[in-house]
Parts: structure tokens; C-alpha cells; sequence
């Protein structure tokens, strides 16, 4: 079985629910700056190669965190043909390090949205099992 890097389980819902933040902006009757559409570059990974602030170097830290966190999870998945959920030794770990990048969206983002990439990690977590506010395995 081979998985596709580029494109996985985890990060198409990512995506979706990057497009349905996009939608929602633009059916808004409030003013749009122009946030959902930088979020989106910015997960994307589409802005300039080489970072030339802080803020930049953020920004690109925590859209590769969270693209090699929903990538481990799929690539599991298609190594052992479950869920990493259902994994009760990485499964538990994989959680932990996404309730980490939670917190980590109280810092600097550059132009991510910390609602929408809260959202991402939160549905991840709900998918594979795990409660993402109370911090603990689904009954």
C-alpha cells in the first residue's frame, strides 16, 4: 500500500475545513479583510521560500508542524490499516502532541488563523478517538 505524501486523509479534511472558513468569510456581512484568504496561502505553504522575519519563521513552524502531525497519523493508518486512534501506545502520544499545538496557537502565527487551525487539530483528534477539550480517550 502506498501512501501520498503530498495530499492524506487528515490533510484533505484539513483542507476542507480551510475551505468552509473561506466560505464562511466571504458570506459574511462583516467587513473581510482578507484573513481567510492569507490563512489559506499560508497553510498551504504557497508564501516566499526562504522566511525574512520572525513572524514568517513562526508562521511556517507551526503549518509544518501541523501537516507532519496529520501526515504521521494517515501514514499510520495506512501501515497498519486503522486509525492511529486505535493505536493505544502512539495513538496516545500522537494525542499529546496535538493538544501541544493547541497550545502552541497562543503564540505567533503569522498569517494562520489559530481559530481554523484550532479547528483542524480539534477534528483530527475527535476523528482518531480523543476528546480534544477534555485531553483524554473517548469512552
Amino acid at each position: 500500500m502506498t501512501i501520498e505524501t503530498s495530499r492524506t486523509r487528515h490533510y484533505d479534511r484539513a483542507l476542507a475545513i480551510n475551505q468552509a472558513a473561506i466560505e464562511r468569510a466571504a458570506a459574511s456581512t462583516f467587513p473581510n479583510n482578507g484573513w481567510s484568504v492569507r490563512h489559506a496561502i499560508a497553510f498551504a505553504d504557497k508564501g516566499p521560500v526562504e522566511p525574512t522575519t520572525a513572524r514568517m519563521v513562526a508562521q511556517k513552524s507551526i503549518a509544518y508542524l501541523m501537516r507532519a502531525w496529520l501526515l504521521y497519523a494517515d501514514a499510520h493508518s495506512a501501515m497498519y490499516e486503522s486509525g492511529i486512534g486505535a493505536d493505544h501506545v502512539l495513538g496516545d502520544e500522537w494525542a499529546k502532541i496535538g493538544y501541544a499545538l493547541r497550545g502552541l496557537l497562543n503564540g505567533e502565527l503569522g498569517d494562520l488563523d489559530g481559530g481554523t487551525c484550532d479547528h483542524i487539530i480539534a477534528d483530527a483528534l475527535d476523528t482518531e478517538g480523543f476528546d480534544p477539550d477534555t485531553e483524554e480517550r473517548k469512552k
